[in-house]
Parts: structure tokens; C-alpha cells; sequence
């Protein structure tokens, strides 16, 4: 069953100093049998005992159970060894307070992986009579009562081996007797290693004493049992003293002499007895059984010891498996030992999680969620969502890129960009921005009145939406929808400033006429028509119906009464101003046809991110040239980008020269664009009057072409078609040129307006050849005739200091806009190339993007996306749509200024996301700190019972499930209670910062991720906070750990 082989084991003290408290002891113990281990305090009896139970771990020398040798074991092979076979009696019993008796004695089983099983536990109580003992705590038994229960532990699980540490050392003789009694018993079917220091005791009960002294075996002994010698039938002799009488027989004259020779050989004194209660006596004091056999003991011979072999399945040992319902409630026990310290470690737990979770929502900042919160908390009623496209700006010098950089223009939307929103969001309504240099359209026969509230003081259109798309979301209060061209629908608001103030009655040709009369109500509105310039022309609407156009916020109530909105401060004006703009308050509805006629009058052309100037210049050196006296102020001239001019290459401009044509240019002759001829572009004044005597005839052309673009302009509405608007336009600019160079001077001005004759933007319309001869024609006259000569020549300067003279030889059409401001491309000759121009030590600018404009008959701002009450989901749409980056380099984006705050706070934060992190860490290891403190704390009040758990089989990871239990249960609390409080502080933080901010914002966003982010830090932490010091309790030999 049991050998321990040549086992030593060796304590150093703090002074260095060596106990050798077993030293080469070898010993064989039998299947069964109760075996004594004697010996004085410190000859290593209770270090065998250990060390054989595997509570302590030899320092040399090996343990065999069962045929399986100590020095193969892990660490939990000695544990399971513990579960498996032996069942331990300790003298301080050693019982689970938290637990009841029944609870301890099952614990046993369970640590098998076997279930509680009451009635084993009933029999067991039953045999060591504390039947109905079964639901009391320990600490309500006696000391017998605890032993018996430890015994009861020891049997429950029914192992091969029981070890007892001086079972009876802390009890009375009675009930100490009774203990060995029962361990007597037990030893019949099991072996039973008792350590005691009572000889009395070990020589009355034990089959086998074993006596220590310095750590070595001095003493090992077997008792034998003697049978008596016959003297005759009635008589036989028990050792050497005592005789024994038949119960009765009749002595014969034979038997009283023997009887009598035996009396004779004692010299002192003889008893005899007689009486069942002194003859049972004598007997049980003296070992003497029933078939009057008596007891010795004798040096024990190891060959008398059977060994078998075992197989594979009797020396298995059984991994201890502690249920976590027993874990969790040893661990939430130790919560009760520091109760004030366990309220601070959380209270501090807390306020570290606390802010873990707040920067969490800042070290995983979600912009879609502020965004997504934001709104959700704002007074928006609907989301502007427009077009964007990314346009890369690189510098060369030479062939090496030097920088980069990225930005992002607007554009227009197609049909295609609305039919592809209006499928992705709900009530998506297209919509034109109506803009001038001040921001909207004023209505010019609208005046304030000065009893009106100033809230309500400005009457301007913000955008023109597209009723037709608007569907449900375009809700008519009063009146009807506009069905026609020239109809539209205002808001109520936009009715209330009407009414509120003057509007002046319109003639359909857009003539002013008297003030209508004072209305009273938004219902007088309707019928009544308003008048807008658009490029200069005026436009005439009737209006036909009020829609709502949305919530007014609680905030600006009062907004139309003078006594409440006159007090209103300056922040909360500006915020009313912002509202109201970005609101539907101010846009008027119309239906397609007419939202396509208000597009051709308004001029509106998309921004396609192209630069033409890269496909015929280079840029190179800057030049500039100041204006002197007789120059006006803008007519400085800037050159920066060159190119060669060959008009054989296949790359090169138009060029009109001054003199006779040239395929090549040589020394500084130069050809400008039309508008940087502004440098040279002065009359003196004597000549002007003279010039104007000359071109007369261009002011009556300019009147001409006035008409005829008047002619397109008027045509009937029905059968107005794209082409006549076109034409309308380009008469119009055509006009624009013959009368600017009919009144003379010629300056910045007057040159994009003359290039914009030149300039055919249009799929139906093409530059007029006469037009064109005739204008260029009246530009070199004025140049070589009017102007001094030398204003074909100019000094230029370099931003390096140098000078160079040129001579202009010609001018081309700017090719890309009307307004040629930018226009300073120069073609030179190849010489001159390499000065202005110098490849290898010459910056080059190079704008690219793969983005193009889609051509189509109209074109949007963008579009409304409703953001209602019933419409919230709307916003996860957008935010869905918007943002994704195309293959074209276009993206949809929202265009509110509460975007476009919220993005600028995402850059600070987004930059500074890794402070957060570290100050996230920082409040986590904080965190760590407080559980490692409290659990270490724990660890060491439990330290005893620990140690009683791996007596009994326990291994260190049943360990670690007590304490993670204890830390996990605390980590609840605080997850709990952090989650909450991290609620609490984001809103009040989100509530401060839109109060100082004066703008909802929802900056901090607690959601999923972030929330998941908390507890899965708190669980690390206290995992990380409870394995440290368990790991330390779980590798600590049970021995040292139930010496606390």
C-alpha cells in the first residue's frame, strides 16, 4: 500500500542553521492495520506523517503508493494523491467554520467530483453518534464533537488510508478513548497511521508501534498474539502468570495439584477472583481475549509485510474538482474579515473604474456615436447632407515629391446622387443653395418695420427644395402645394415675418407697386407675390401655401412677441440665428420645373476639383510685377506657371499676337493670358475720350446683343427650353464685353468679363467667330495703338530678388474659368524656359483627384434628410452613408454646423486619444493595486483553511476559484457601481459642456464598446490583482498553510 523509501527532510533556520527532521527513514506499511508512530516533541513523528500524506515534500528520499513513486509527482499529484487515498484526523481538527457539518463532510465527497450525498452523511453521524448534527455550524460542538466530525470527514470519501495527528491530544481521556475505539475499528478494512505520544494508548490499540527519535527510526515493533498452553481440560495457562479456569467445569484431584505447584512457585501473595464485571475486566486491561490468547509485540519483520502489484486503475488518482457554488461561498466569507478595509477597496475601486470609463468613451472615441448622441439631443428637424471630393496637392522639385497634402472642396449632386440617398434614407428632399455675397436671398420688396421683433426683421431665402421629393415630409398648414412654375410654399415662420413687417405688392415683370395692407394672420400670405435677383435678374413667385417647417426650441420662446426677444442675450440671438438658417424656416418649396428654371437663372456650375493650368504650364520661379503711377491698385501682375511655346506641339493654347504670327518665340518675348494684359492695361487720360470716338459703334452692339439675350429671356415659360436659357446667358456676357471695351478703360474687371464672351461653358452654345474677330481685334488696337508702347513691356521680379524684362508678343483665352483670376501661366521661348523655369532646382505644383463632375441638365446643393420625431432612425442612415470614401475620391458628407463642431472637437480628441489610453492604464493599474492589497489581506486570514482544503485534496486551482470568486464578487460591485456612476458623470459632463459650449454635444458617448471595455478591465484587473498573491498561497505546502 504505503513505502517510503531512504526519506530525509531537512529545516534551515533564519540563522542558517540544520535540522535534519527525518533522516534516511524507510519504511513498508501493510493494506490494513492500525499503525502507531511514538516518539518525543521533535523526533520527526508528525514530519513522517506529513510527508507521507504528501502535506510536506521530502527534501530526498521518495513515498510509493501503490506502486507509483513521489518522485514522478507534479504538484497536484500530491493533491490528487490527498483526494484519492488518504483521509486525514488532524488534533485541531481542522473544520470549515463557514460550512456546516454536513457541508464539511460532503465537501470531501464533491472535491472527488462526486455529489453531496445526504444519506452517507446521516450514516456517518450515525456511527459516530452525533445523529441530527448534520445542520449545525462547528463552532456550536464540543471538542469531541469535532473530532468525530473530522473522523467522519476522513471516512466519508472512504480512503484506503486514514492519517491522525494525535487524535485524542485535545480531549478528555473518555472521549479519547472513544476516538481510538472507532479508528480501532476502522483499522480492520483500512490502514491507519495514528501519531501519538501516549504508549498506553498505542500499545492497547496499535498493530504496529514506531518509535522516532532525532528524525530516525529507533523502534519498530508488531504486535503478535500468543495462544495459551493446555494443562489439562479444565485448566490452561495465559503467558506465565496467570491460569485461567474453565467456566464451570468441576476441578479433578489432578487439576487443584497443578493449581497448587503454580501456587507454590509464587512467593508473594496470589488473588483469585471471581464475578463475570472482574474476570471481563482483568481480561480487557490485560488483552486477553475470549479464547484466552494473549498479546505481544516483537520486532517487526518487513518480510512479513505482503506487497502486491497494482494495476493501472487501483493507483489512479482523482483530480479534486471544488464546486463553485463551495468556492464562491468561501470566497464571499473572507469579505466579512476587513469589512472596512473591503468598503474602502471598493469605494476606491469604484472611483478608478469610474474613470477608466469616462476616458474610455475618449480612448475609443466613436465620431459616428458623438455625432449620432449629438443630434439626438439637438433641436435639428432635419440633416444636410452634400456632396465632397478630395483633391491631392503635391510639390515637386525636379522629379522628387517634397509634400503632399489632401483637401476636400464641395460639389454639386446629380439626379443619380439623389435617387441613390433617397434610397438609403427616408424622405431624402434635394434642394439648391439661393446665396449672394451676404448668404441668402433677400426679398427685395420686403421692408422691416421697427415695431416688429428683430427675431423676425429678415426676410431671405436660404435654398430652394424640390417639392415633387419631398413626399410626406413637406406638411401644408395652410393653402396648397405648388403645382406650377412661378409657385412656391413658405414656412410659417417665413409667413410670420411677412406679417410682421411690410411687404410691397409685385407686378409679374417684378415691378414694386404700394404696401399691401396690414396683415394680421400667416393665412393673408398666401397669393401674395414675392421678388428675389437672381444674376441680376429679377424672379417673381406667387405664394401658394405654409408648411410647418419644423419645431421652434423651447429655448426661443417668445421668439415672435418684441417683449420677450428683446431681452434675449447675445449667445442666444446667435444661437436663434443658427437654428433658423439651418432649419427649414427659411426655404422655400417649389415643384421640378420650376426648381429647373430657378437652377438656370441662378448660374450654379459644380466644382470638379480639376486644375486645366497643369495640362499646358509647369510652375516654376515666382515673378511679380508692381503697378506705378497711372496703374490701378488690383492690376499687378503674377507669373509662376511656363511653358514653351510651339504652336506645332499638341498641347498649346489659342494665341492671338499683337503683330505678325509666330510658331516659336525667341529671347524674352512672352504671351500672357487675356487677364494679366491688366498690367499694361491703363489709358492715359488724354485718350481715353478718343478711344471711346473710335469704338462708338460697340456700345450700340452691346446694346444688340442686350436684346437678344432679353429676347431668350422672355420667351413663354412653356416653351422656354435649356438652350434658351443658354443663349440668354451667353448674349448676355457677349453685351457685357462689346460695352466694357466701348467705355474704356480696360482693367482686372472688364477682362473677366471679356474673357467670359470667349468662354464656351456650354454643350449647346460655341464661341461667335465675328464675335470673337471683332473683340480681339478691338484688344490689339487698344494695346499697340492707345496704350504707351512700353506697357507691352515689363520688369518682373523674382521672390528671390532678381529682375527680368519681358516683352509681350500675345495673349491667350483663359481656358478654364471665367474668372481668370488665377490665370498666370506664360508661354516663352526655350531659352528663356530654362531661367523661368529651371527643372532640376524648380518647384512644380500637381493637383490630383479622380474625381469628375457628372454632366447633367441640373444640378443640387444637396439635399434635407427629415430628422423628426417619427424620423430618428434617419440618422443612422446618414451617418451610414456618409464618410465612405469612393474610388472617385467623393464622399457624401452632413453639413450642419453642428457637424462640423463636433468633427473639429474629434481632431483634438482623436490626437490626444493616447493620453487618454495612459490615463486609462493608470486608473486600471490603480485598480489592480487596491483588489492585490485586499486580496493579499484575504489570502492571509484564509491561509488556515486553505491549507485544510488541500489536506483534504484540494488543488491549487480550487484555491484560485475561492479567491477569483472573492475578487469577481467585489469586481461586480464595483462594475455595478462604476457602470452607473460613469452614467451619471457622462451625462453631467455632456449637459456641461453643451451649456458652455452653447451647442448640444454628446462628447462622451457610454456605449456597447466602451461599457465592454470596463468590465472587461475590471475583470483583468481582478484576475491580475487576485493571481499574483494566490499563486503564492497555491504553490505553499498545505502543511505551512494551515500553520497560518
Amino acid at each position: 500500500m504505503l513505502e517510503i523509501k531512504d526519506l530525509t527532510k531537512i529545516y534551515k533556520t533564519k540563522g542558517g542553521n540544520i535540522t535534519r527532521a527525518l533522516d534516511g527513514v524507510t519504511l513498508s506499511f501493510p493494506e490494513k492495520g492500525m499503525v502507531f508512530l511514538l516518539g518525543k516533541s521533535g523526533s520527526g513523528k508528525s514530519t513522517l506523517l506529513n510527508v507521507s500524506g504528501g502535506l510536506d515534500s521530502p527534501t530526498s528520499g521518495e513515498i510509493i503508493v501503490r506502486g507509483r513513486s513521489s518522485k514522478t509527482f507534479t504538484g497536484s499529484d500530491f493533491d490528487s494523491y490527498r483526494n484519492t487515498f488518504i483521509g486525514f484526523i488532524f488534533q485541531e481538527y481542522n473544520l470549515l467554520n463557514e460550512f456546516t457539518v454536513e457541508e464539511n463532510l460532503c465537501i470531501a465527497l464533491e472535491l472527488q467530483g462526486r455529489p453531496a450525498d445526504k444519506k452517507k452523511v446521516d450514516e456517518l453521524l450515525e456511527m459516530v453518534d452525533l445523529v441530527g448534527y448534520a445542520k449545525r455550524k462547528p463552532n456550536t460542538l464540543s471538542g469531541g464533537q469535532k473530532q468525530r466530525i473530522a473522523i467522519a470527514r476522513a471516512l466519508i470519501k472512504e480512503p484506503k488510508i486514514i492519517m491522525a495527528d494525535e487524535p485524542s491530544g485535545a480531549l478528555d481521556s473518555a472521549t479519547g478513548k472513544q476516538v481510538f475505539d472507532t479508528l480501532k475499528k476502522l483499522s480492520a478494512e483500512r490502514l491507519v497511521i495514528v501519531v501519538s505520544h501516549d504508549r498506553e494508548f498505542a500499545e492497547v490499540y496499535g498493530d504496529r508501534i514506531i518509535e522516532l527519535k532525532d528524525g530516525k527510526v529507533i523502534s519498530d515493533i508488531t504486535k503478535e498474539k500468543i495462544a495459551s498452553s493446555t494443562l489439562s481440560e479444565n485448566l490452561s495457562v495465559i503467558g506465565e502468570n496467570v491460569i485461567s479456569v474453565k467456566k464451570g467445569s468441576r476441578l479433578t484431584g489432578e487439576d487443584l495439584n497443578k493449581i497448587n505447584e503454580f501456587l507454590l512457585s509464587e512467593e508473594d501473595g496470589v488473588i483469585l477472583t471471581r464475578g463475570s464485571e472482574n474476570v471481563e475486566k482483568y481480561k480487557k486491561d490485560n488483552r486477553i481475549s475470549d479464547d484466552d490468547s494473549t498479546e505481544a509485540f516483537a520486532a517487526t519483520d518487513t518480510k512479513n509485510i505482503p506487497l502486491r502489484e497494482y494495476t493501472k486503475e487501483e493507483s489512479k488518482f482523482l483530480k479534486s474538482r471544488l464546486p463553485l457554488k463551495k468556492a464562491v461561498k468561501m470566497g464571499a466569507s473572507s469579505l466579512k474579515v476587513k469589512p472596512f478595509r473591503l468598503f474602502f477597496t471598493i469605494l476606491l475601486s469604484v472611483v478608478a473604474f469610474m474613470m477608466f470609463g469616462v476616458f474610455s468613451t475618449l480612448m475609443m472615441y466613436n465620431e459616428k456615436e458623438v455625432i449620432k448622441k449629438s443630434f439626438a439631443y439637438s433641436d435639428y428637424d432635419n440633416i444636410n447632407v452634400e456632396k465632397y471630393f478630395y483633391v491631392r496637392y503635391k510639390q515637386y522639385l525636379g522629379n522628387e515629391e517634397k509634400y503632399s497634402y489632401e483637401v476636400v472642396q464641395s460639389t454639386a449632386m446629380t439626379k443619380t446622387d439623389v435617387d441613390k440617398l433617397a434610397g438609403a434614407v427616408d424622405g431624402a428632399i434635394p434642394y439648391l443653395k439661393a446665396s449672394n455675397d451676404y448668404g441668402g436671398l433677400g426679398v427685395y420688396n420686403f421692408s422691416s418695420d421697427n415695431s416688429a421683433p428683430k427675431t423676425l426683421n429678415d426676410l431671405s431665402i436660404a435654398a430652394f427644395a424640390v417639392y415633387d421629393n419631398a413626399g410626406g415630409a413637406l406638411k401644408i398648414k395652410y393653402g396648397g402645394y405648388p403645382t406650377s412654375a412661378g409657385e412656391i410654399a413658405v414656412s410659417e415662420f417665413f409667413a410670420k415675418t411677412i406679417i410682421n413687417n411690410v411687404l410691397y405688392e409685385l407686378s409679374e415683370d417684378g415691378t414694386t407697386g404700394s404696401a399691401y395692407a396690414k396683415m394680421n394672420n400667416v393665412t393673408d400670405v398666401i397669393g401674395k407675390r414675392i421678388g428675389v435677383y437672381l444674376s441680376g435678374e429679377k424672379v417673381v413667385a406667387t405664394i401658394v401655401g405654409v408648411f410647418d417647417g419644423g419645431r421652434m426650441p423651447a429655448k426661443f420662446d417668445g421668439y415672435d412677441y418684441i417683449e420677450k426677444s428683446s431681452g434675449w442675450d447675445y449667445e442666444l440671438q446667435a444661437e436663434y440665428m443658427e437654428h433658423i438658417s439651418e432649419s427649414l424656416h427659411k426655404v422655400v418649396f417649389l415643384n421640378d420645373e420650376y426648381y429647373r428654371e430657378i437652377f438656370r437663372k441662378s448660374g450654379y456650375k459644380p466644382e470638379n476639383g480639376q486644375n486645366d493650368y497643369e495640362k499646358y504650364f509647369k510652375t516654376g520661379r515666382f515673378y511679380y510685377c508692381e503697378p506705378t503711377g497711372g496703374y490701378e491698385d488690383d492690376n499687378y501682375l503674377w507669373l509662376d506657371h511656363y511653358a514653351v511655346y510651339d504652336r506645332a506641339a499638341e498641347n498649346v493654347l489659342p494665341v492671338h499676337f499683337f503683330g505678325d504670327e509666330k510658331t516659336k518665340l525667341s529671347g524674352n518675348n512672352v504671351i500672357l493670358c487675356l487677364y494679366n494684359l491688366k498690367a499694361g492695361g491703363a489709358l492715359s487720360s488724354e485718350k481715353v475720350e478718343s478711344w471711346r470716338q473710335t469704338y462708338a459703334a460697340f456700345a450700340d452692339k452691346a446694346q444688340t446683343y442686350d436684346l437678344k439675350s432679353q429676347e431668350y429671356r422672355d420667351k413663354d415659360k412653356s416653351a422656354k427650353t435649356e438652350r434658351d436659357w443658354e443663349l440668354a446667358n451667353y448674349y448676355e456676357n457677349v453685351s457685357a464685353a462689346y460695352g466694357l471695351i466701348a467705355d474704356a478703360p480696360i482693367n482686372s474687371d472688364s477682362l473677366s468679363r471679356i474673357n467670359s464672351a470667349f468662354y464656351a461653358y456650354s454643350k449647346y452654345v460655341s464661341v461667335d467667330e465675328e464675335v470673337a474677330a471683332d473683340l480681339i481685334a478691338a484688344l490689339k488696337d487698344y494695346y499697340l495703338n492707345y496704350c504707351q508702347a512700353d506697357k507691352l513691356s515689363f520688369e518682373v521680379t523674382s521672390d528671390y530678388g532678381d529682375t527680368k524684362t519681358i516683352n509681350v508678343v500675345g495673349f491667350y483665352i483663359d481656358p478654364s474659368t471665367y474668372n481668370c483670376n488665377y490665370a498666370t501661366g506664360v508661354y516663352v521661348s526655350e531659352e528663356a524656359y530654362r531661367y523661368f523655369y529651371d527643372f532640376e532646382d524648380a518647384w512644380r505644383n500637381v493637383t490630383e483627384t479622380n474625381y469628375t463632375v457628372e454632366q447633367a441638365d441640373v444640378y443640387y446643393s444637396g439635399v434635407f434628410v427629415p430628422y423628426g420625431e417619427n424620423e430618428k432612425g434617419n440618422i443612422d442612415k446618414v451617418l451610414a452613408v456618409t464618410g465612405s470614401r469612393s474610388a472617385d475620391d467623393s464622399f457624401y458628407n452632413i453639413n450642419n454646423t453642428l457637424y462640423s463642431r463636433v468633427s473639429g472637437i474629434s481632431i483634438v480628441v482623436v490626437t490626444m486619444s493616447k493620453v487618454f489610453l495612459y490615463i486609462g492604464i493608470a486608473m486600471a493599474a490603480f485598480a489592480a493595486l487596491l483588489l492585490f492589497n485586499f486580496i493579499s489581506v484575504s489570502i492571509n486570514s484564509k491561509m488556515h483553511e486553505i491549507g485544510v482544503l488541500r489536506a483534504v485534496g484540494a488543488r491549487g486551482q480550487d484555491v484560485f476559484k475561492i479567491f477569483f470568486s472573492e475578487s469577481f464578487i467585489i469586481c461586480a460591485v464595483c462594475i455595478i457601481l462604476s457602470v452607473f456612476g460613469t452614467l451619471g458623470v457622462v451625462a453631467s459632463v455632456n449637459s456641461a459642456l453643451t451649456e458652455a459650449l452653447s451647442f448640444s454635444i454628446q462628447l462622451f458617448v457610454f456605449g456597447a464598446l466602451p461599457l465592454a471595455l470596463v468590465v472587461g478591465v475590471a475583470l483583468l484587473v481582478a484576475f491580475l490583482g487576485t493571481f499574483l498573491p494566490v499563486l503564492k498561497i497555491a504553490r505553499k505546502k498545505p502543511v505551512d498553510s494551515m500553520k497560518g
